[in-house]
């Protein structure tokens, strides 16, 4: 997992975590961030991984439920 990029390297599924998932992806505060990070710090809906520009509304609040349960 080392220096795999968690939104821009193709590491699960089909598409980019950034275009499968791209609301997400603008809304993300770090685009660069690594996969190993986003495991260590928790990607689950409460992890502390997910950090965003601005606060969700309900409908991003369920696209990163949909992304975490892709990931898990």
């Amino acid at each position: 997992m080392g220096f795999t990029l968690f939104w821009k390297d193709l590491w699960i599924g089909e598409l980019l975590l950034e275009v499968r998932f791209r609301r997400l992806f603008e809304l993300a505060d770090n685009k660069l961030v690594t996969i190993a990070k986003m495991h260590c710090f928790g990607w689950g809906v409460n992890g502390e991984a997910w950090k965003w520009r601005k606060r969700l509304f309900a409908l991003e609040e369920e696209l990163v439920r949909e992304a975490c349960n892709f990931i898990i």
